[in-house]
């Protein structure tokens, strides 16, 4: 599998869109980044692994009243943990809706090079959460600088949540 590169040039350009806290959405949607989901919608505080939980297991009114945001992020970083783990029965060259896309700085994969990540949707765009910002729909290749410079695209079936799950429960009784 080939590692993919993101477009740093454009990625900088990017980076002017969100100065001082301030989103420049106009500025986005002209080099193909849409607003997905406002900020301002969310009722909890997501980073980018609690919005991938969001995005393909759970519905808006169930992640607010049964989850925390600090519960969604913790099992979104397993999530992300367990497909870095198993990189290789997972890894994929060419993105369909719903796969996992990891972005990372360097030549690797691991838990110390990972930056961020997202869902593919329709036409080899992603679904991501921007830091503290909103959700964007964006070219799999055109992100914040540093969120990395290369990406894999990941198979990532909606049952695997029960096995991640599940080795979770694992390491919380093997620490008893």
């Amino acid at each position: 599998m080939s590692l993919k590169k993101l477009n740093n040039n454009s990625s900088s350009i990017v980076d002017s869109c969100f100065l001082k806290g301030k989103e420049n959405t106009m500025k986005l949607r002209e080099m193909g980044i849409d607003l997905f989901l406002p900020r301002e919608t969310m009722d909890i505080q997501l980073e980018c692994t609690g919005f991938l939980l969001y995005l393909k297991h759970f519905d808006h009114k169930q992640l607010n009243s049964e989850f925390t945001g600090e519960m969604c992020n913790y099992i979104g970083e397993e999530i992300v943990d367990f497909f870095i783990k198993n990189q290789k029965q997972y890894k994929k060259e060419t993105p369909e809706k719903g796969d996992l896309i990891i972005y990372f700085q360097g030549k690797d994969l691991t838990n110390k090079t990972f930056k961020h990540v997202g869902l593919v949707d329709d036409n080899e765009k992603v679904i991501s959460k921007f830091c503290e910002f909103s959700s964007y729909k964006h070219p799999i290749d055109l992100l914040l600088t540093n969120f990395g410079d290369n990406y894999l695209i990941f198979d990532y079936p909606k049952n695997i949540l029960q096995k991640i799950i599940s080795n979770m429960y694992k390491k919380i009784k093997t620490k008893k």
